[in-house]
């Protein structure tokens, strides 16, 4: 029988002992890689969100039919480190349309073709922003 110490030696648990050094060498090692990863902007929700935000809303009226929404248009600035947005899109009905916006970083305007006015207020305006 052997003695406790000598069973450490064994070649089993020498390669046992190398397996799990690698292991834990390159998990360490994909961990420190990821560190360095550049900040990236994304969020939802109503308020506050992270990533970017949005200011100065404004909606065009039609000029025929003051009853109707034909553009909105708002500024987009990244936070947090965010890159700039490079495509915006927006949906009034509650994403069942999405349109998307033309201009850049920072001001936007989205051509929303006539909207009934009284369907658009604070809750039903999206703005998504894919960097």
């Amino acid at each position: 029988m052997l003695h406790p110490l000598l069973r450490m030696f064994r070649p089993k648990f020498l390669l046992l002992l190398a397996v799990l050094g690698i292991t834990v060498s390159a998990v360490t090692a994909y961990a420190a890689a990821n560190a360095g990863l550049a900040e990236r902007g994304a969020g939802s929700g109503t308020g506050t969100v992270s990533g970017y935000t949005i200011s100065n809303v404004a909606y065009t009226l039609d000029g025929d039919a003051p009853n109707a929404v034909n553009q909105v248009a708002f500024s987009v600035s990244p936070s947090g480190g965010a890159p700039a947005a490079a495509q915006v899109y927006v949906t009034v009905d509650g994403g069942t349309t999405w349109i998307a916006c033309a201009g850049g970083p920072p001001n936007w305007t989205c051509n929303l073709g006539g909207v009934a006015a009284s369907t658009i207020n604070g809750n039903t305006l999206r703005i998504v922003t894919v960097e």
